[in-house]
């Protein structure tokens, strides 16, 4: 054979192999491109979920202020509710003491009406009687300001069950 059938074949061989060595490395660079945009395809996904998520965490984290907001709310009307309590108790105590105050002397000026009555009242049980009614116009006006102090405080319980049930 001649050496130019024999350079042509091997240029013809060589030229055989590159072109299904290309047509390789074009299913191959077909097949990566097909790959990459799948996978950025998914990414964009991850990407969405990940806003979606960042989002539910601000959420959260609103919604966690606003508890807490509320359970500082419902801690300070407690304690204001706790302090009108304390103070009705001490109101109703001093109510309690001055009834029996004037339960005595309500006896001891009956005494003296009666004893005032037949003339035999002296200048100090007529001055006694006096005290008394100044104490029991006292005692009228301290009953009063305990009717509003339990008015308050039932106010406030109701403020604070309205509070809770928000």
């Amino acid at each position: 054979m001649r050496p130019e059938v024999i350079a042509f074949r091997e240029l013809d061989t060589l030229v055989r192999n590159l072109s299904d060595q290309l047509a390789g490395y074009r299913r191959r660079a077909l097949s990566a491109e097909a790959r990459a945009k799948e996978l950025q395809h998914e990414m964009d996904g991850f990407d969405t979920l990940l806003g979606d998520g960042r989002t539910e965490v601000e959420l959260a984290h609103a919604a966690r202020d606003v508890a807490i907001a509320n359970a500082t709310e419902v801690a300070a009307r407690d304690m204001a509710l706790k302090d009108a309590v304390q103070r009705m108790t001490l109101a109703r105590d001093l109510a309690e003491a001055m009834l029996a105050e004037r339960r005595a002397a309500d006896v001891a000026s009956a005494a003296a009406a009666a004893a005032i009555a037949k003339g035999e009242a002296s200048p100090v049980e007529t001055a006694l009687l006096a005290e008394n009614a100044r104490l029991r116009a006292r005692l009228a006006e301290a009953r009063d300001r305990t009717a509003q102090m339990v008015e308050r405080v039932r106010f406030l319980r109701q403020q604070m069950t309205a509070g809770a049930e928000r």
